[in-house]
């Protein structure tokens, strides 16, 4: 059986360096997602700023989500389990994310 992973997603990206916070908006249909990525990195002057945004793609088979960004290089592989998503990056940056809400990608930027 097919999680669904429909809802807003939030949680980090942690590379070596820094943990980047990340949000995820996701529809399913059958087993192919869609929806957005905001990955928020620190400002050298405290702010954030977006890293990478934009439309991600993906597949679900079993309770493994495979994504992608379509305009950019991000990509993840995560094992869905509840309202919890764990996995890596294909830079091979742990992702952990919490499903906060079961709606599907709002229309607020």
């Amino acid at each position: 059986m097919t999680v669904d992973v429909t809802g807003v997603w939030v949680g980090s990206i942690n590379p070596t360096s820094a943990t980047l916070p990340v949000r995820l908006e996701l529809d399913q249909h059958g087993p192919k997602v869609s929806g957005s990525l905001r990955v928020l990195s620190a400002g050298t002057s405290g702010g954030t700023g977006t890293l990478g945004s934009g439309p991600v793609q993906g597949a679900v088979a079993g309770d493994v989500l495979s994504l992608r960004r379509t305009n950019g290089s991000f990509a993840a592989e995560m094992t869905v389990n509840g309202d919890e998503m764990m996995g890596s990056t294909a830079l091979r940056a742990p992702i952990s994310l919490h499903r906060i809400s079961t709606a599907g990608q709002s229309s607020q930027p």
